[in-house]
């Protein structure tokens, strides 16, 4: 989360983190490109594929065998964002 902190910016809101028996979870509450998607009302789908893109190859960079998944995303109605990493 600090490396995203430092990349993305102060907009990005972190609120919890859990990490227990192998399993991270995030949940995200501010997010400048969600912010900015609502300020110029745009509703298609143009975070997903990057955003994807994004968390795994930084988590894979990190930690090799990690796997992640987004539960929740903000810009697709969701109240925040929510992500999931098993390290196996």
């Amino acid at each position: 989360m600090i490396i995203s902190n430092i990349a993305i910016g102060p907009e990005f809101q972190v609120e919890r983190i859990e990490s227990k028996n192998g399993k991270t979870t995030g949940k995200i509450t501010g997010c400048p490109f969600s912010n900015r998607l609502k300020e110029f009302g745009i509703t298609d789908d143009l975070l997903t594929s990057g955003d994807t893109a994004y968390c795994r190859t930084l988590s894979r960079s990190l930690t090799p065998d990690a796997a992640i998944v987004h539960t929740k995303r903000m810009h697709l109605g969701d109240p925040y964002c929510e992500w999931t990493c098993d390290h196996f």
